[in-house]
């Protein structure tokens, strides 16, 4: 029975002694550093399972800090935030990338099927040229700017 009492005070003194986890300064960095990533791609606006999965993700580090009692749960439990964090990033780069396709596809579209531009008329330069050179020909070089000038009004 002495036995049996000194295993269960030593169990005891054991689990009480036990090291709750605590994330290193490089976990907790890398993990925040994901998260800032996650959300300037758009995480928490974008597509609804990225958003999703960075809620996640904040919420499981955060509880992983606050077991004290089961440390390879909580070591479980920040390693499955850091994924979801990473999830997130990716998912939001991927509606990044998505958006800007899209954009670039429809402008394509547009331009494909818009109307062509109306063509302006040209004035009639040639012709304006003919009737002067005419006008000199004949000797009439008075007549010539007049029906150059009215060549050109008539375009």
């Amino acid at each position: 029975m002495r036995i049996f009492g000194f295993c269960l005070l030593v169990g005891a003194f054991g689990c009480a002694t036990a090291q709750p986890f605590a994330p290193s300064s490089q976990q907790c960095s890398e993990f925040d550093d994901v998260v800032r990533k996650a959300e300037a791609a758009g995480a928490l606006e974008g597509p609804p399972e990225a958003t999703t999965r960075l809620a996640d993700a904040k919420s499981e580090f955060d509880y992983a800090q606050h077991i004290p009692l089961y440390p390879e749960r909580a070591r479980g439990l920040a390693a499955k935030a850091q994924a979801d964090a990473e999830l997130a990033l990716a998912l939001a780069r991927q509606h990044q990338a998505d958006v800007a396709l899209f954009a670039r596809a429809a402008a394509h579209v547009e331009a494909v099927t818009a109307p062509p531009a109306p063509v302006a008329a040209e004035p009639t330069v040639a012709r304006a040229t003919t009737l002067a050179e005419t006008a000199s020909s004949t000797g009439n070089a008075s007549a010539a700017p007049a029906t150059a000038s009215a060549a050109r009004t008539d375009n």
